[in-house]
């Protein structure tokens, strides 16, 4: 009578994983969200400088700092543009402001860094940030744009980031 029970309780505990395993196997195949079984297209792009000196007080290109992305798709860009800011030793209220441009036009937010009355050449660091999630198919001209109140002002350690998702 006991080897009848022993064998009985494996063949239920068989049942239940077969069951369970088919049942994944009818999930997997025709129930799951079609989004869930597509594998995405994933591109980066880096690029580095460990310097910059402004030409004037106006916005002008952070060189070397851009890119060409072309898209074959719809796709999401998610952009980090990440360094420091040295500002001049004075008295005076310094500002840098920093912007995306894509093909000529400014995407996001604008960053600022600000600095007062600065009497030893102190590092600010920054990150600016920009997501969008449906960038259409097309050739995209991604660079980074700056302006400060100081032409003395420079950007340094500067790292460009940029990922498609598709």
């Amino acid at each position: 009578m006991k080897s009848g029970k022993g064998l009985g309780a494996i063949s239920i505990l068989l049942a239940i994983i077969s069951l369970g395993l088919g049942g994944y196997v009818i999930y997997d195949t025709y129930l799951s969200p079609s989004s869930l079984n597509e594998i995405s297209s994933i591109d980066h792009w880096y690029k580095e400088s460990n310097s910059y000196s402004f030409d004037s007080t106006s916005f002008e290109y952070v060189d070397p700092m851009s890119f060409t992305v072309e898209l074959d798709e719809t796709s999401s860009v998610y952009i980090v543009f990440n360094g420091f800011v040295r500002f001049p030793i004075d008295d005076t209220y310094n500002i840098v402001y920093i912007r995306i441009k894509i093909n000529g036009f400014y995407e996001g937010q604008e960053m600022t860094v600000e600095a007062e009355a600065i009497d030893f050449r102190q590092r600010y660091s920054f990150a600016l940030q920009y997501f969008d999630p449906s960038l259409p198919a097309n050739t995209y001209t991604i660079s980074i744009w700056a302006r400060t109140t100081a032409d003395t002002t420079t950007l340094g350690e500067m790292s460009l980031y940029i990922q498609t998702t598709s």
